[in-house]
């Protein structure tokens, strides 16, 4: 069999053509892969100069905050202890109102402060050996009253002869309080809260759990509550207060534990 010289040429020719197409799309697509990463690593940088920002902001802004706030509280104390004069029952309930919005400011500064360090790599623990027995008591005695208030039953339900364990005392007793206010704060008159332990000998760990009969949380919500700054309703009516934090930040501490 002959092949005709002729119809080989354009054969051959138009072979060529497409390796041609094809080497100069790869290089083309290349180009762009190589563009995309280039923007990509910028927009990446800006980014994190904006992520810092936002963190140098929060600490700023805490700061700021912190040194009116200790002085309104000072003269809340002072008026409270009759310094100035005899308080009638209006005003003693006047300055109580005063004194928990305060407070509860205060606790929305520490979260940021936190959460500000927790962003920037600050945020240390000092592990010792710890009587969680001891910390879940503090964290029942802090908030007792507020669940009486609430009409909530407070109840610490944990074994007796808990071995110690290694942790940050401090940070364990803010996850407990963090925790614990939650379980009254979505809770209802009439519900009840318990705090209870275990002790799992095969992996030598102790086992915390705080239960409650509140409202739960919703099975699409779950993977979404320890973002910062997320609330399950955040509706501009919702019934709870708080920015969000404390979960996200129980979670930090657990996380660097």
């Amino acid at each position: 069999f002959l092949l005709h010289p002729v119809l080989f040429g354009i054969v051959f020719g138009a072979m060529g053509t497409v390796r041609y197409n094809k080497q100069q799309k790869l290089e083309e697509f290349e180009k762009n892969l190589t563009n995309k990463n280039v923007e990509l690593e910028l927009a990446n940088k800006k980014l994190k100069e904006l992520d810092k920002l936002k963190s140098d902001f929060l600490s700023m802004v805490s700061h700021e905050l912190r040194t009116p706030l200790t002085t309104i509280q000072g003269y809340i104390t002072f008026l409270q202890n009759e310094k100035s004069g005899t308080l009638n029952e209006a005003q003693k309930e006047c300055l109580k109102t005063s004194e928990e919005e305060a407070d509860l400011l205060n606790r929305l500064i520490e979260d940021l402060l936190d959460l500000s360090k927790i962003e920037t790599g600050r945020f240390k623990i000092n592990l010792t050996s710890v009587d969680m027995a001891d910390v879940i008591n503090k964290a029942v005695s802090s908030l007792q009253l507020s669940a009486d208030n609430q009409g909530i039953v407070l109840k610490n339900n944990l074994p007796p002869n808990l071995p110690r364990v290694s942790a940050d005392k401090e940070r364990i007793l803010q996850v407990a309080v963090n925790l614990t206010e939650n379980a009254l704060k979505f809770n209802k008159r009439g519900g009840s809260v318990y705090i209870s332990a275990s002790y799992a000998a095969q992996n030598n760990n102790v086992i915390f759990c705080i239960s409650d009969t509140g409202i739960g949380i919703p099975q699409d919500k779950l993977d979404k509550i320890f973002d910062k700054f997320y609330q399950v309703d955040s509706s501009s009516k919702r019934r709870y207060e708080g920015c969000g934090l404390g979960l996200a930040i129980s979670e930090s501490i657990i996380k660097l534990h």
